[in-house]
């Protein structure tokens, strides 16, 4: 019987993306921002090895970088942030309330062991001044699925995907949020080829690298796949409709 195991894959996920990204010490043409909490001795396209130092990962660490980063970022500029860890759907809500929809119970976990509620996120990221700044979000984390409460949701009905209306919170931002699991699931890794990957980010670079014309039915219909057994179903959300081709990163 095939057997996953539980999020434990984060380090080789994060050289994965280095991997997908080019990531270089010196001379990059993409404005990298790293908050790992662990070491990683990276040797990077050019042959320059060095180690990634760990960085701070407290909650206030993780907001004041994403608001200077939204705040600082030109009309049309492309913001991605990716997060592996824990994830977790708490028994209260920010409000310290037991009432609302599911975004208002899901969280991440920051390095200092503090939530950061999904929709706090969400208005960290809003901190754009202009609003052609498009975010794309991954989340290879349990719980994660939906917690930005963005309008849209895609799901596979029969062998179509469909677009729904969920929330009524409008964002101004053109934003995507890719997440591992479904709001009361957990989100597992598993052995790929040359390293112990998050299912998740595993399958979305795959997808990203078998295909020159990547768009959200596209994607949506990959990620279903990224654990055999079914007990992982990814989710996809957007604030707007999106038809056609799409941008990740």
């Amino acid at each position: 019987m095939y057997r996953v195991n539980e999020l434990r894959g984060t380090k080789y996920d994060f050289v994965l993306l280095l991997r997908h990204f080019d990531y270089r010490h010196e001379k990059k043409s993409v404005d990298f921002t790293l908050l790992n909490d662990f070491e990683v001795d990276w040797t990077d396209s050019t042959g320059m090895r060095r180690i990634i130092p760990r960085a701070d990962t407290s909650r206030n660490s993780i907001r004041c970088t994403i608001q200077r980063i939204m705040r600082s970022a030109d009309p049309d500029d492309k913001i991605v942030f990716f997060f592996g860890g824990h994830g977790e759907y708490a028994e209260v809500n920010m409000m310290g309330l037991q009432v609302g929809e599911n975004s208002d119970f899901q969280c991440i976990i920051a390095g200092d062991g503090q939530r950061i509620y999904g929709k706090e996120l969400r208005s960290w990221f809003c901190d754009a001044r202009y609003p052609s700044v498009a975010v794309t979000t991954v989340f290879d984390a349990c719980h994660s699925g939906g917690s930005l409460g963005l309008h849209i949701s895609y799901d596979i009905k029969g062998q179509i995907v469909k677009a729904s209306n969920g929330s009524r919170k409008r964002v101004r931002l053109p934003m995507i949020q890719i997440s591992a699991s479904q709001p009361h699931e957990v989100a597992y890794s598993n052995n790929f080829n040359d390293g112990f990957y998050g299912q998740l980010t595993y399958s979305l670079l795959e997808y990203l690298k078998g295909t020159e014309c990547p768009t959200t039915e596209g994607l949506v219909m990959y990620l279903k796949n990224c654990d055999p057994t079914g007990a992982q179903v990814p989710q996809v959300c957007s604030s707007r409709k999106i038809k056609g081709r799409i941008a990740l990163f």
